[in-house]
């Protein structure tokens, strides 16, 4: 009967020996994929900063066409009223 015993508890020892690589399997792959995941967002935040340095610098220039444009057409308005 003890003998009986031992293997029932072999039997499941190694079912759960089974499980447990499972985990550590699953596990392997998602700390992969959690560091594919970092990396891909340190990538995307440094794009993202490009791009607003990028719109920046371009609003920063349209403002300073738009000042340039209402100067020359202030400058017209005053030169058509004196002809």
């Amino acid at each position: 009967m003890l003998r009986e015993m031992c293997e029932v508890l072999e039997g499941i020892l190694a079912v759960v020996r089974e499980e447990l690589e499972g985990k550590r399997a699953e596990r392997a792959k998602a700390e992969s994929t959690a560091r594919t995941l970092q990396a891909e967002l340190t990538e995307l935040r440094g794009e993202s900063r490009k791009t607003l340095e990028t719109v920046t610098a371009l609003v920063e220039r349209a403002t300073r066409a738009e000042g340039r444009l209402e100067d020359l057409a202030k400058g017209a308005g005053g030169q058509r009223d004196r002809s």
